[in-house]
């Protein structure tokens, strides 16, 4: 392209960016929307043409002032203006607008930009140093724990966070600190150990921090700071395999905010988000060469849940047939098996049996897991139908989920010179794919860390063998892409739950008294999204899943959001209305009790 005709294309899109992202904030708002073309019809059009005008009018002052003072040439200047007035317009854009076709969208033409200007720009980096490389690493960790754990802790104290999960955890934290045992009782409406459901010893690693902090809250934060932890193994990764400050620091961006990573953490607190940080740890240490601590990190993973082994058998797997360490391999994958098929004994003999019903698809009536093995050995192309069939009998849900998953990793984990690294994809494709339980195949939930891991490896490996210039521009793209979902999805939730907060601050704070309130010994039903403020209660049920005609409890308490459908059962079983919560005119709780008990009061 001729040196003047690209200027001048430069500084038109410059302007245009720039334009419109005036307009919008100016007319419309950072957070107004951008789906309705009557927002935009009422402004004067004159308005705009003068916007273009001004903006192109401060490029080109731009331009002459770095010019005069020798710095950078003017084409450099453009692309960089280009850059900013595009991020700008994308940021004010992705956190109103929820449809994932547009962050697909934006992340292609970031991606055109981003290689435009990164051939143009030749070689240099933006992080030459490692010292600016540590300190962006760190700026970026912080970043994502407040924003990841303030959205937790905000949903917690918002009212948001339901007991299925976070409730769960909440009752059995508190069990745990009481007695040391994880128990709870609105797990399955009756005293019962969580491990009789779910194996995951590695919980009792945060019991020290809950100890000394024992607030659902620490849950919230804790997961962010595990999540936040996998930058260590990563950046070591990055280390091992040559990789520069600047896409080293890129990695760190990339393996926070994936969407598996933020979006993860959209139900709160869950075991599964040791499994980022653990695997990554495992892989470090593999290529390192260590054996005790690889098979300690194994050992970690395996102690998450009774299925983390699948991981840990994908990974021995990995290390039979591409490295050819046949010694290593087979020990791990004898390790993962004899995990396995224990805990399944375990939960079958010990506790509520094995939850196979998530792979139904592959089971006859009456038959197990092992027969879902074999039907998939058997038929190959029954499988392919599964990974494209849906519960909603359509196939966008899990295009999508692959989308999400490879387009914030610029398709690298595909890019594999060795079919044998292909391994790498099979953990999404068994946990995520085969399955029609639609939560596993949704990125907004904690189904997706542990495949997570295993992209981020294999995205790390094949990027290492690319052309310099090819890899840093993949690097680049990748992390663009994860910040542009970022802005779509997490920011916005964020914000979201804070103006909520602010604006009800009275209402919470009533509501959170009159629970505080309650003697810790009485026995309490109350409606979901009052379990996890309840958990200290050692009896504690969830109404919607509780029989009242089959265990009394000495207080009912209903949010305002909750139906005459979910009340009436109490009502039939003798419950009488006693008082409501209130502040000012608004109904915050419905308290029912038996009409000879007074603990409500």
């Amino acid at each position: 392209m001729d040196g003047g005709l690209e200027k001048v294309i430069l500084l038109l899109l410059s302007a245009w960016c720039f334009a419109a992202l005036t307009l919008k904030i100016g007319t419309v708002g950072m957070l107004g929307g951008i789906d309705s073309v009557d927002v935009f019809a009422r402004g004067d059009f004159r308005l705009f043409i003068l916007l273009f005008v001004l903006s192109a009018l401060c490029c080109l002052i731009v331009c002459n002032v770095t010019e005069r003072r020798g710095k950078t040439e003017r084409t450099a200047v453009l692309l960089r203006l280009l850059c900013i007035g595009f991020g700008g317009y994308c940021a004010v854009t992705l956190p109103v607008c929820a449809d994932l076709y547009f962050w697909l969208v934006l992340c292609g033409l970031w991606a055109v930009l981003s290689v435009y200007a990164l051939r143009r720009r030749g070689d240099q980096p933006f992080l030459p140093s490692r010292r600016k490389a540590r300190v962006f690493i760190a700026v970026t960790v912080l970043t994502f724990i407040a924003v990841v754990g303030g959205t937790g802790a905000l949903r917690y104290l918002t009212f948001r966070a339901p007991n299925f999960d976070f409730g769960i955890f909440a009752q059995m934290f508190e069990g745990m600190k009481r007695t040391g045992l994880p128990v709870t009782t609105c797990e399955r409406d009756r005293l019962l150990s969580h491990f009789a459901v779910h194996l995951s010893p590695v919980l009792y690693l945060l019991l020290p921090i809950y100890w000394l902090f024992p607030s659902p809250v620490t849950l919230q934060l804790s997961q962010a700071v595990i999540l936040a932890s996998a930058v260590a193994p990563m950046t070591l990764l990055c280390r091992r395999y040559g990789f520069g400050p600047e896409r080293t620091a890129l990695f760190a961006v990339i393996v926070l905010f994936h969407p598996a990573v933020t979006s993860g953490t959209n139900y709160d607190f869950h075991e599964n988000c040791f499994l980022l940080p653990l695997l990554l740890w495992l892989f470090y240490w593999f290529e390192r060469g260590k054996p005790l601590p690889v098979i300690l990190f194994s050992l970690a993973v395996l102690a998450v849940k009774e299925d983390a082994a699948v991981y840990i058998a994908f990974f021995a797997l990995f290390v039979l047939l591409d490295r050819k360490k046949y010694a290593a391999g087979a020990g791990l994958l004898a390790l993962a098996l004899v995990w396995f098929l224990s805990s399944l004994k375990i939960l079958t003999v010990c506790g509520e049996g094995v939850m196979t019903n998530r792979y139904d698809n592959y089971i006859a009536a009456g038959g197990g897991l092992w027969e879902a093995v074999q039907n998939a050995l058997r038929s190959p192309a029954y499988v392919l139908t599964q990974l494209l069939a849906e519960n909603s009998g359509g196939h966008e849900g899990k295009l999508l989920f692959c989308l999400q998953m490879l387009v914030p990793l610029g398709f690298l984990p595909l890019t594999a010179k060795r079919p044998s690294r292909l391994l790498l994809l099979l953990p999404a494709v068994l946990v995520n794919l085969m399955t029609l339980y639609v939560y596993q195949y949704d990125i907004g939930f904690q189904y997706s860390f542990g495949s997570a891991a295993f992209l981020l490896y294999a995205a790390l490996l094949n990027g290492a063998d690319l052309p310099p210039g090819t890899a840093r521009t993949a690097v680049v793209c990748a992390a663009v892409f994860c910040g542009l979902f970022t802005l779509q999805n997490t920011l916005p939730r964020a914000a979201d739950y804070a103006r909520y907060y602010a604006a009800y601050r009275t209402e919470l704070a009533v509501t959170e008294a009159y629970l505080a309130s309650l003697p810790r010994e009485a026995s309490v039903a109350c409606s979901t999204w009052l379990v996890a403020h309840l958990a200290s209660h050692e009896t504690l049920y969830e109404t919607y899943y509780h029989d009242p005609a089959r265990e009394k409890t000495d207080v009912v308490i209903f949010d305002a959001s909750v139906g005459e459908e979910e009340i009436s059962p109490y009502t039939a079983a003798g419950y009488v209305p006693r008082f409501t919560v209130t502040a000012g005119d608004t109904v915050l709780l419905r308290v029912y009790a038996l009409p000879d008990d007074c603990s409500a009061e």
